[in-house]
């Protein structure tokens, strides 16, 4: 087993970290992907849920309460933005963490994001690295 060391001093298995994470991206395939990438991650207990649009992302994320949400920028209509400006209006008190996995990872969608007070805690570019996603995301769930 692997084990780290919490912020408390003491030593936590990855076995013991249960996360909930929403994937939202109309890319089936891309969605599998990052499940498939997340669920090789060495024993963390993740569960999953995942939606094909923001209709479906804002349900998913009312019903589950992810700890984190892997938001896809670009859909057919409704965007990530709209997302997570959705979210920010009709979940404001969500403790999910978004990363914004996008093949545009430019610093414009970065700036966008925060002057529309998004809560954004990474962009991401696709196609993405394995190891990058899997320390971001672990990042994210480890407890405080």
């Amino acid at each position: 087993m692997c084990e780290i060391i919490n912020r408390q001093g003491g030593y936590l298995e990855l076995t013991d970290i249960k996360a909930k994470v929403l994937i939202i991206d109309d890319d089936a395939d891309i969605r599998s992907a990052i499940r498939m990438t997340l669920e090789s991650d060495s024993g963390v207990n993740y569960s999953f849920t995942e939606a094909g649009d923001v209709a479906s992302g804002l349900t998913a994320l009312e019903s589950t309460e992810p700890a984190v949400i892997i938001l896809d920028l670009h859909m057919p209509g409704e965007n990530g933005f709209d997302f997570m400006n959705k979210m920010k209006k009709e979940h404001s008190r969500s403790r999910s963490k978004v990363i914004v996995l996008t093949a545009d990872n430019s610093i414009k969608n970065l700036l966008k994001a925060e002057s529309e007070g998004v809560n954004a805690y990474q962009f991401i570019g696709k196609p993405f690295v394995n190891d990058e996603l899997r320390a971001l995301v672990l990042s994210l769930v480890l407890p405080k």
